[in-house]
């Protein structure tokens, strides 16, 4: 037994401390000398930390050596690899297409729609009175968003362009939106949206990185972006022109926005934006191969493969109908319905099994989707769209996904939706199509005025009826809203549906209609209520007989 301990103790100290065969010669001639290369070995290791993950001699790690590197050096050179791979797996991969589809269903989904909400307390106004001027704001942006006037190339609306800059944003790991002014006749709107791919932004000329510039983007002294480069045609283009405009983000005299950069940053310092595939892109190849082999292999087990094996070593071919000629001769035998066919002495038959479906292709295949989908946030059952499960397991995996979906929805509101708005609001009162006084004097009541929330998708319901119970119970003991509880619920403005409803109740007190349906729920539940008496006292008659 103690021979047993000595050994594992050796052995630990080996592993741990990396002792070599050096070292046990050095301990076995000069025990005092081993144990002095031993204590310093043991130094080292406490001095460069407890982490066996930090650990540089432990045989698990050894070969484990990352380098350090910026957050835009980490992507420089295998950027554009990265991106045509993304692509490619958005189109002709099953799981990466289900992966932005999912974010893109949910988060924009037919587009989010704006609901003016200023500072009224700030800007001295009733409530009245804010509702009259967020009404005619919506009013105006939507004038702009749902013409395709909206697109500089006349091709989308604002509903429309959202989907494509979200997907674009994803796919490619940045998309860029100049917001140039162009006149038209009878558009109301000078301001237009065009859309810029990653690709076009790279360097004028070909230059190489620098401090200063890096993948077309030119920043200043405090690293604050200040100009993209803009190739006038896309490098994957039927005819390339190697021609650049320099357009600056910011106006240096109005100061206006010029170009938005969506994209989302993961580093300190990063200047272009990474697919959201990235992490995942080896394991989405990998598993795409593997569910092609399988599918061949399926299709050849369904087809009959019979070999003639022959003592004598002449050859003969044995198929079905459709693998040759229709015309046989003596040499060649065919496979048929109820077709008994006779073998010389000396011949036999072998059929190819080549053990297909795999059995274990399914379990497998999910275990690396749950992976794949662990590491992108997207549970399991909605990126296969399948709940097998529960209901609380599958309502926990809805919730799990709402979590992204909200922040994925916060960010492209923030950095998109509310910057467009913001543009469109400055014209439409320097035009004066809003009244808003003090707006381009004081910063705090430009604020007040461009406040504003976006109303997309809905979380979705698994079971209605409960969804409406927990909403109805969270009103009454006050801890959320019936306009938080409608937003939620259908994505809808709770003040809107109130009004309809009013009105839809006068028209039904109009046609004389109201009373009859308020009184039919209460008729209904007497009638239940009656029959259940009825059937006990029934039920009481037959036992007293």
């Amino acid at each position: 037994m103690r021979e047993k301990i000595k050994k594992s103790v050796k052995d630990n100290l080996s592993e741990k401390y990396n002792v070599n065969f050096l070292d046990r010669a050095i301990n076995f001639l000069s025990p005092t000398r081993g144990a002095e290369r031993l204590k310093g070995r043991i130094q080292t290791a406490v001095a460069t930390g407890g982490y066996n993950g930090g650990s540089i001699s432990r045989r698990q790690t050894k070969s484990w050596t990352p380098t350090t590197r910026d957050a835009d050096s980490e992507t420089r050179y295998d950027r554009k690899t990265i991106i045509n791979r993304s692509r490619d797996a958005l189109i002709n991969n099953a799981m990466g297409g289900a992966a932005i589809n999912t974010l893109t269903l949910d988060t924009i989904g037919p587009g989010l729609k704006l609901q003016a909400q200023i500072d009224s307390d700030y800007l001295g106004m009733t409530e009245d009175e804010a509702d009259v001027w967020e009404t005619k704001a919506e009013r105006e942006f939507n004038l702009f968003a749902d013409s395709k006037d909206c697109d500089l190339s006349r091709m989308q609306n604002f509903s429309d362009m959202q989907d494509l800059v979200y997907r674009s944003a994803r796919s490619s790991g940045d998309v860029f939106i100049l917001l140039p002014t162009v006149k038209r006749r009878g558009v109301p709107f000078d301001l237009k949206l065009q859309v810029i791919e990653a690709d076009r932004i790279n360097n004028a000329g070909g230059q190489a990185d620098s401090a200063n510039l890096t993948s077309g983007i030119e920043k200043d002294k405090f690293g604050a972006p200040v100009r993209v480069h803009i190739q006038k045609t896309h490098p994957g283009a039927l005819v390339v022109k190697s021609e650049w405009d320099k357009v600056e983000i910011y106006g240096q005299k109005s100061g206006r926005l010029n170009v938005i950069h969506l994209l989302d940053i993961d580093r300190p310092g990063q200047s272009r934006g990474v697919p959201f595939l990235a992490p995942v892109l080896e394991l989405l190849k990998q598993l795409s191969d593997l569910t092609e082999a399988e599918l061949s292999a399926a299709v050849i087990t369904s087809m009959l493969t019979v070999f003639v094996k022959s003592e004598t070593g002449e050859s003969t071919f044995l198929g079905t109908e459709e693998n040759g000629d229709s015309e046989t001769t003596d040499e060649e035998y065919r496979l048929g319905n109820g077709s008994i066919v006779e073998l010389n002495e000396d011949e036999d038959i072998s059929i190819v099994d080549p053990k297909r479906p795999n059995a274990a292709f399914d379990p497998f295949f999910q275990a690396i989707v749950r992976q794949i989908g662990a590491r992108l946030g997207i549970p399991f059952e909605r990126l296969v769209i399948h709940f097998t499960s529960s209901y609380s397991a599958s309502r926990g995996a809805l919730l799990q996904l709402w979590k992204l979906i909200e922040k994925e929805r916060a960010w492209f509101a923030r950095n998109f939706c509310d910057l467009v708005y913001h543009a469109v609001l400055d014209e439409a009162i320097s035009k004066g199509r809003i009244d808003a006084p003090g707006y381009f004097a004081n910063p705090l009541i430009k604020k007040a005025y461009r406040g504003a929330a976006w109303n997309g998708p809905t979380r979705g319901q698994i079971d209605p009826l409960k969804e409406v119970n927990a909403a109805n119970k969270r009103i009454e003991l006050c801890i959320s809203s019936r306009t938080q509880e409608t937003a939620e619920y259908s994505g809808r403005d709770w003040t809107n549906v109130q009004r309809k409803l009013a009105k839809e109740t006068e028209i039904l007190r109009e046609n004389g209609l109201y009373e009859e349906l308020t009184e039919q729920p209460a008729k209904t539940q007497l009638d239940e209520t009656q029959i259940l008496k009825d059937k006990i006292e029934e039920l009481e008659e037959k036992e007293n007989e």
